[in-house]
């Protein structure tokens, strides 16, 4: 037995999305880090105020110009997903050595990842000028940079396909060779269960506008199409 079945879905939605994260963090020494503890810090000593937060952070503290400590503790509150303070950090980094290709590319990864594409992009073009940029570096900062320019059309399509086979036992959820129907007779050997093979496949697209309003208006339609 083959069942054939053939369908469309159509979903339009309009709304606003809320604007994208945007941080300005132009000037982060090393005594910035420090007036943003400095009301906690007031009621303890200073040993025992760095033994109370994290082991890289009081580094960054203690020895602000070493690099190596200030590039760990960026990298680590990166991976926890404190962006924030990551952005801060690799600022910070920026401010004492502003040729840096690398600490010019984790700010546009961290921007990026925060919705904040237009910042992002500008991070990506200036690391690009930079002289310590090595081949692969490069090479990550165009990927990324045209992935930023995507974000920043106006128009974006995206979609999926999906195709495969499928077995079932009982293809045609018919009842059990054994099965007794209330008059004492069987059921017609015509419908019993049967095992058998199927493709399948799905297609779907989705389309986004994005008006480049100040609060943030999109118009959104999708359209999903099955057959098996």
């Amino acid at each position: 037995m083959r069942r054939q079945g053939l369908g469309a879905d159509i979903k339009v939605v309009t709304g606003t999305r809320r604007a994208p994260l945007r941080l300005i963090a132009k000037v982060a020494g090393a005594a910035a880090l420090v007036v943003a503890f400095a009301t906690s810090a007031s009621a303890q000593s200073g040993s025992d105020f760095l033994n109370t937060i994290d082991p890289l952070f009081s580094g960054v503290l203690a020895h602000p110009g070493n690099l190596d400590n200030t590039i760990q503790y960026a990298a680590s509150a990166a991976a926890h997903g404190d962006i924030e303070s990551a952005i801060s950090t690799y600022e910070q980094l920026r401010f004492y050595n502003p040729k840096l290709g690398t600490t010019r590319y984790q700010l546009g990864v961290l921007y990026y990842q925060l919705g904040s594409y237009a910042q992002a992009r500008g991070y990506l073009q200036t690391a690009l000028e930079m002289p310590d940029v090595t081949p692969g570096l490069r090479q990550k900062i165009e990927d990324l940079l045209a992935l930023a320019d995507k974000k920043l059309q106006p128009d974006q399509f995206s979609g999926f396909a999906q195709t495969g086979l499928r077995y079932q036992s009982n293809a045609s959820l018919g009842a059990g060779s054994q099965t007794v129907l209330a008059s004492g007779g069987t059921i017609n050997s015509a419908f019993l269960a049967r095992p058998d093979w199927n493709w399948f496949g799905t297609v779907g697209v989705n389309y986004v506008h994005d008006f480049q309003t100040q609060t943030g208006e999109t118009f959104e339609a999708s359209v999903l199409a099955y057959d098996a």
